[in-house]
């Protein structure tokens, strides 16, 4: 019998912390068995999201504060990964699930194929490539021929697990290399980030494309690929959980 999923659309644009705490929030009650297995798919708002390895640059406290003294929101995540900058344009996607007997390269695999077959519905061939130049760089980046679309992360933990991303819809690149440099600049880890490494769905699509076109799409793969969806709300306990756990993502 193949496990049903829930399917999220719920975000909160405006508190990018919130909007972070969820998903946490969410593992946490897939993992007690609570809710079934989520897949969400989420408008993050205006933030630079950094990953936990981050913490331990030589430089991280005083390049936060820089950060923040020049008006940017800075959130920590729960994956590894470097940071990514989060605004109107891009769109996450986090599959969380009970922890399972697998390896890093597996679960990245086989909860981004739900993605790869949504990218597919909208006519675009996807693979896993490590993209140099791009931010968040890594060997599971989803690209489009040869330049990175998608940066991707994941966590396990004692009860779930988590493979996220964030999908460069209709955005500025030039933001995510100016504000992701400065930090990494900042922090004692120099980056040499290049726009010419990366694409958006609008350019790779070559026509305007809105998220609610591209959330419809990763629907459909995710069906295909993980099996029965069915769309619902977080739960009052998520939200509140979530709510807790707000201060704790704010740097």
């Amino acid at each position: 019998m193949r496990t049903t999923w829930r399917l999220l659309t719920v975000d909160a644009p405006q508190e990018p912390a919130l909007n972070y705490a969820l998903d946490q929030s969410i593992a946490e009650h897939v993992g007690s068995g609570d809710v079934p297995p989520t897949v969400r798919l989420w408008q993050p708002g205006r933030c630079l999201a950094l990953g936990r390895f981050d913490t331990k640059l030589p430089s991280f406290p005083s390049a936060v504060e820089h950060m923040k003294a020049e008006g940017f929101l800075l959130v920590r995540r729960l994956s590894g990964g470097k940071a990514v900058w989060q605004d109107a344009g891009y769109l996450n996607f986090s599959v969380m699930a009970p922890r399972e007997r697998m390896g890093v390269p597996e679960a990245y695999r086989k909860f981004s194929a739900g993605f790869m077959a949504g990218l597919e519905a909208l006519g675009l061939e996807s693979a896993f490539r490590h993209v140099e130049g791009a931010f968040c760089d890594g060997p599971y980046d989803l690209a489009i021929g040869e330049r990175k679309l998608v940066g991707t992360a994941q966590v396990q933990k004692r009860s779930y697990m988590i493979v996220h991303g964030t999908a460069m819809v209709d955005c500025d690149v030039g933001d995510m290399v100016r504000i992701v440099g400065e930090f990494y600049e900042r922090a004692g880890d120099p980056m040499d980030l290049r726009a010419e490494t990366m694409i958006t769905l609008r350019e790779a699509l070559q026509r305007p494309v809105e998220v609610d076109e591209v959330v419809e799409g990763l629907a459909r793969g995710y069906a295909a690929s993980m099996g029965t969806m069915e769309r619902d709300d977080v739960t009052d306990a998520e939200r509140e959980r979530a709510r807790e756990l707000r201060e704790t993502v704010v740097l």
